[in-house]
């Protein structure tokens, strides 16, 4: 017997767009797309500032993530500029992205720092998005 999976499919906006693209994409693009969601998860990654407005602006059918977390609890110390797991939970975030090859190469962010992130995802129930490589030396 073939065991059926559930795929995902994850829109990764980058530090693009402006409150007008999000608006636009959210109500011209997204919200139109129909899929089955027993079969799909839909997941899109807007900027830390374009979060809130795309949570009130998405349907239900498509969940939404953030590009990235603090490798730190928010009670342990103040990290300015930081988004903890926590508060992400707390914001009803139910994905993040964690180890993507442009946090690796231009933040110099290592393995031990990713698995710290992992883990703070973890302890907060976060769905985490692994990022393996883009090439095959990755």
């Amino acid at each position: 017997k073939i065991m059926s999976r559930k795929h995902c499919i994850v829109a990764n906006w980058k530090c693009n767009g402006t409150t007008d693209f999000v608006r636009d994409i959210v109500t011209n693009l997204i919200n139109d797309l129909d899929f089955d969601t027993d079969k799909l998860d839909f997941i899109v990654l807007p900027g830390m500032l374009h979060i809130n407005l795309a949570k009130a602006r998405i349907h239900d059918h498509v969940m939404i993530g953030a590009q990235n977390v603090s490798a730190f609890q928010s009670d342990a110390d103040n990290f300015t500029g930081e988004v903890s797991a926590q508060q992400l939970a707390d914001y009803e975030i139910e994905w993040v992205l964690i180890g993507h090859n442009e946090r690796r190469r231009f933040f110099n962010e290592e393995q031990d720092l990713i698995n710290q992130k992992v883990a703070q995802a973890r302890s907060s129930n976060l769905g985490i998005i692994y990022c393996v490589g883009e090439n095959l030396e990755q």
